[in-house]
């Protein structure tokens, strides 16, 4: 079974080497191309954020016992297999193996093992040119774990974003839904909730794309939407898990593939856990906004957040495992019998959805080196509006969880933030705020009553 493909820099998704590889003294490699050519003596690394393996969760989380790799190799090349971990300010590399690969006439597939009894840390190789003209033409990390059935509904919630979901639907097309020898041919289907009512149906839907229209019900809504009618084809569909994911993002297919290959083969005591993706910036792609998050009563902690990914250390930082309370839903996948009846987001409209959805079901999270997204930052994506969705939500969340805070206190921190925004003249902000406290203590008869849209 193929864990992860070795994935080259791509114009549709991320053109910066240094997150697939490192080269030295001759390489020579461009973006239309789908090989890397090495001269006499020319170095290729692979230690990188999408074509490391994260041995240590692959370990301790599934069934795999024994990592393989497959690389396409032409010409004289010596391989080396090391495993690689961060321990306090160095990092530590063990060499694994050493095989001098040749093919001088044609390309050649070989297969290498990593033999150590170790699994800290990440599994990567090194190519060396030794012959005078030698190339890389790819390969895989794979196992001989056998896969157990998954299918994955990816939910995605969209509002007038025609341009992005129509080309993800053309790259999940291409790459997966069409591609009869993907692996996930049959393993994945698309739910899209349109509550704008503006996509082409027609244009768009297949037998594994479901577009349904819908009331504008805000994300919130329309991810409840998807689950529902995900539920419904669940059965008859052999649907096993739900992918939550913006409609907002570029995505890397291979995420998707790597959650798939990651859940077909869990442990049963992990069978319910959660599988979340980071966040990557869509103008600096190299660099991670978060990677999982605590709540922390509102005053939200992106954890792994700040790091450029371009950098070993940073990649090896990022394996290590901290709690985690929630996962954003820019991607999110988590078993599709979670969303029972009575266990469906909170009909808030937008803002805290994932994050009280997070608290209410994830009891674990896992994250993986190149499972990731990339979205608009933060700071790019101010409206007034979500002043109130914010704070009234943060009420709702906390109110929900038991996670108190003082009338003093709450007094203190409304009036800080009331005032800062009176101090910039933003005074509709001020008054959005105020309306958020106001609607947070009619109560849930209120917020049940309430038309999303119209409010």
């Amino acid at each position: 079974m193929i864990l992860q493909n070795i994935l080259l820099p791509s114009t549709d998704t991320c053109t910066d080497e240094s997150m697939y590889f490192r080269r030295e003294n001759g390489v020579d490699y461009s973006w239309c191309s789908d090989s890397i050519t090495i001269k006499k003596n020319g170095i290729v690394r692979f230690d990188t954020y999408f074509n490391a393996l994260t041995a240590e969760k692959w370990f301790k989380y599934t069934r795999v016992k024994k990592i393989v790799l497959h690389v396409v190799l032409k010409g004289s090349i010596r391989v080396t297999l090391m495993r690689k971990e961060k321990v306090g300010d160095q990092i530590l590399t063990e060499f694994v193996g050493e095989h001098l690969c040749n093919s001088e006439q044609d390309a050649q597939e070989f297969v290498l093992p990593f033999d150590t009894p170790s699994s800290n840390g990440i599994f990567c190789f090194e190519l060396f040119g030794i012959g005078k003209s030698n190339a890389f033409f790819g390969g895989f990390y794979d196992s001989d774990v056998e896969p157990g059935h998954v299918k994955l509904a990816v939910d995605i919630c969209t509002y007038k974003r025609e341009k992005y979901i129509e080309g993800n639907l053309n790259i999940l097309n291409q790459c997966f839904l069409e591609d009869k020898d993907s692996f996930l041919y049959d393993k994945l289907e698309i739910f899209v909730s349109d509550n704008a009512h503006t996509l082409d149906i027609g244009g768009l839907s297949t037998d594994k794309v479901h577009i349904v229209q819908n009331k504008n019900v805000g994300g919130a809504g329309g991810f409840t939407r998807g689950m529902i009618e995900i539920k419904k084809a669940k059965k008859a569909r052999k649907i096993t898990h739900i992918l939550v994911m913006d409609d907002d993002i570029v995505i890397e297919p291979e995420s998707i593939f790597r959650t798939c290959t990651l859940l077909s083969c869990l442990k049963d005591e992990y069978k319910n856990t959660f599988v979340g993706g980071a966040m990557l910036r869509l103008d600096h792609r190299y660099m991670q906004t978060e990677s999982g998050a605590m709540w922390n009563g509102g005053e939200i902690i992106s954890l792994k957040g700040g790091l450029d990914l371009r950098n070993l250390d940073a990649c090896l930082f990022n394996e290590f495992e901290e709690h985690a309370q929630f996962n954003a839903w820019w991607f999110c996948a988590f078993p599709v019998d979670i969303a029972a009846d009575d266990n469906l987001p909170m009909p808030i409209f937008i803002r805290g959805d994932d994050v009280e959805y997070g608290l209410r079901n994830m009891k674990h999270l896992i994250l993986m080196n190149g499972i990731c997204v990339w979205h608009e930052p933060f700071e790019n994506k101010y409206s007034s509006f979500l002043y109130y969705y914010i704070l009234r939500n943060r009420l709702i969340d906390n109110a929900l969880h038991n996670m108190n805070m003082t009338k003093k206190a709450f007094i203190a921190e409304l009036k800080k933030q009331v005032n800062d925004e009176l101090r910039i003249y933003r005074y509709r902000n001020a008054e959005l705020l105020m309306r958020g406290v106001e609607d947070f203590f009619r109560g849930v008869k209120w917020l049940f009553g309430q038309d999303g849209e119209k409010l």
